[in-house]
């Protein structure tokens, strides 16, 4: 079976996981008709065929969301680790190759770990902040002092868990938010894992080098 891509079916693959990783959800057939300017819903339908004939994802029948990717298809190289790099004096410069980063083996395949985008700055004070990637591993449950994904009012938030008075509460690292109680929400992960993506700051230099 031949399992190259055409050009159209890269554009859309590469989509459908940037919305997975960013959202938590593959795009609809809609919005991969309009994100690629196809007449038709049947036209995303011909392309999502190939790309499960072709392994690469797998439909879900009856959804209007329904794609899954297949991981194994679909992972990226891992990122090189070449040695260590030190934040206060510094070492000499060392470049060994020790082996590669590879999330599925540091959040754990197995898990089915899945990333969301945050917006706002309710979690500061833990090192979270917008714009950064949560890393979750599904669960339904939490102990306290996890910082965990939850729905609540058909929305999603990333807050610590806790029990305050014996009731669970969302706990924000932010002193300018309450907590709210969990309430009828639901728990749907754990964080195991924060990435950020490292943008230029001249004024951040300036800062330090006028103290």
């Amino acid at each position: 079976m031949r399992t190259e891509l055409t050009e159209k079916q890269r554009q859309i693959l590469d989509f459908i996981v940037e919305r997975v990783s960013e959202q938590g959800l593959p795009p609809t057939l809609r919005e991969i008709a309009e994100k690629f300017g196809l007449q038709s819903v049947r036209s995303v339908q011909t392309h999502l065929d190939a790309l499960a004939k072709k392994g690469f994802i797998r439909r879900l029948a009856g959804k209007s969301r329904g794609i899954e990717l297949v991981r194994e298809r679909v992972r990226r190289p891992g990122i090189p680790i070449v040695g260590h790099i030190s934040a206060g004096r510094p070492i000499p410069a060392i470049e060994d190759i020790q082996g590669t980063l590879d999330l599925d083996v540091l959040f754990g395949k197995d898990e089915r770990p899945f990333a969301l985008r945050v917006q706002g700055d309710s979690m500061i004070e833990a090192g979270i902040f917008a714009g950064d990637f949560v890393i979750v591993q599904p669960r339904q449950t939490a102990e306290p002092g996890d910082i965990v994904v939850a729905l609540k009012d058909d929305e999603a938030t990333v807050k610590y868990f806790a029990f305050v008075d014996g009731s669970p509460m969302l706990v924000p690292a932010n002193s300018q938010y309450a907590p709210v109680p969990l309430g009828e929400g639901q728990i749907v992960g754990k964080v195991v894992g924060v990435l950020r993506q490292v943008k230029r700051n001249i004024r951040e230099i300036q800062r330090f080098l006028n103290q």
